[in-house]
């Protein structure tokens, strides 16, 4: 319900009392009332939940960092993104094609078309296969 709703508090809450109740808390948890707190524009909790998620360990993934770069894309800070991005990387988590996504859609959103070639180059050479949204991103910048 607090999913769907876009209701963050009450996901939170919802949250706390697992963990009082040694409930069973997994990434599948986590993400959910994440990506409910970015739904509901409440990207700097989201932030705190995943440090929490990175102390408990193990359970932070990169759907974790994508939701949350995602709410940092619609709420236009790239900065946020990238430091996001680095962040993902110095944890040893391996981003995806929707992680280069969000890179190449904030820097086409943004105008910085040589950051999202500096993008490209890195995921490249990063060994990223290139889909159709990938290029459709790209060829949205240009």
């Amino acid at each position: 319900f607090a999913s769907m709703n876009s209701e963050c508090e009450l996901a939170l809450a919802l949250l706390q009392e697992m963990r009082e109740m040694d409930a069973s808390v997994d990434s599948v948890v986590y993400n959910t009332v994440l990506a409910t707190c970015v739904t509901a524009d409440r990207v700097e909790e989201a932030h705190t939940l995943l440090g929490e998620m990175e102390a408990v360990g193990g359970v932070a993934d990169v759907i974790t960092y994508n939701t949350l770069a995602k709410g940092y894309a619609k709420a236009g800070r790239m900065d946020r993104c990238f430091e996001l991005y680095e962040h993902m990387l110095a944890q040893d988590i391996k981003p995806s094609q929707v992680t280069y996504g969000i890179l190449l859609d904030c820097c086409v959103n943004e105008n910085k078309v040589d950051k999202a070639a500096e993008v490209f180059d890195r995921m490249t050479k990063e060994g990223c296969v290139m889909n159709t949204v990938l290029y459709t991103t790209l060829i949205k910048g240009f």
